[in-house]
Formats: C-alpha cells, structure tokens, sequence
C-alpha cells in the first residue's frame, strides 16, 4: 500500500511540472473532444438513438469512441443483437 501511495504522489509530481497551469487532476486526464448527444449527427447520431431505444443511455465508452464515428458505428454494431 506505502508504496502505491509513494509511485502514485511521484507520478502526480511528474504530471505538475509537465503541465504547471493545471490542477494534477486535470493533467491526467484524457484530452478527448466528445461528441454530446444533443450535438450528433450523422452515424454518432444513429448510434446513440440506437442506445438511446436499447438502453435509454449513453455509456461512457460509447461517448469516448464518438469523435471517430466509423469506430463508434463498429461498436454499435456489435451490441445491435441485444
């Protein structure tokens, strides 16, 4: 456990000189540029109707995956069958 603690205040240290304007939190994060489901279109837009009438939700993976929608319409894809 100390040393999760230690590797893991070390690597928010590293992140905090790369990036000295944001917060460690924010460092880490992905910088992703997503595609909101009121903001769809095309085949982003089919695939979220698509959960939308199957699961009445968009699952985060899903919205990770939307700025390529040729990789979110494979997705989508594969869960129609459910």
């Amino acid at each position: 456990m100390q040393r999760f603690k230690f590797s893991h205040s070390l690597r928010l240290k590293k992140l905090k000189r790369l990036h000295p304007n944001q917060s460690a939190k924010e460092a880490s994060m992905a910088l992703i540029q997503t595609v909101s489901p009121d903001q769809a279109e095309g085949k982003v837009r089919e695939v979220y109707d698509m959960m939308m009438e199957k699961a009445r939700v968009i699952p985060k993976p899903f919205e990770m995956m939307s700025p390529s929608p040729e990789l979110l319409s494979l997705a989508g894809q594969s869960i129609a069958c459910w």
